[in-house]
């Protein structure tokens, strides 16, 4: 069951990744070598961490989403810059902030799964 849920955050988080090396190659040329390279590092190292803390024993995942959420915060400030630069549409803008959140929540929700309510 844990894997099926670790292989779910991972397929939602590679499905994301392929709009947003879309909208990547759409920033001005100067940019997609700057702020564009930043951001495609960034969440490919994001993707890493996704693949390691699946392999990793209960203790060691604790500290590995840590950094993930850290790493989530500087990509969110990334595309926030972006977005002001007007490289990314409010709409889009939007669409990836709602993805993230959705990533983070979900790999939060493996390491920390919540306990089951009375009601359930």
């Amino acid at each position: 069951m844990q894997e099926t849920k670790h292989l779910e955050v991972r397929k939602k988080y590679q499905d994301f990744l392929l709009w947003l090396f879309q909208k990547i190659n759409t920033f001005p040329k100067k940019q997609k070598f700057i702020l564009g390279e930043e951001i495609g590092k960034l969440s490919l190292e994001i993707l890493k961490d996704l693949i390691i803390m699946q392999y990793s024993p209960v203790f060691q995942k604790k500290a590995k989403i840590n950094g993930i959420n850290l790493k989530l915060e500087i990509f969110r400030s990334l595309m926030r810059l972006a977005w002001q630069m007007k490289f990314l549409s409010h709409k889009s803008f939007l669409y990836q902030e709602s993805k993230i959140n959705e990533v983070g929540r979900m790999a939060y929700g493996l390491v920390f799964p919540k306990s089951v309510s009375k009601n359930e």
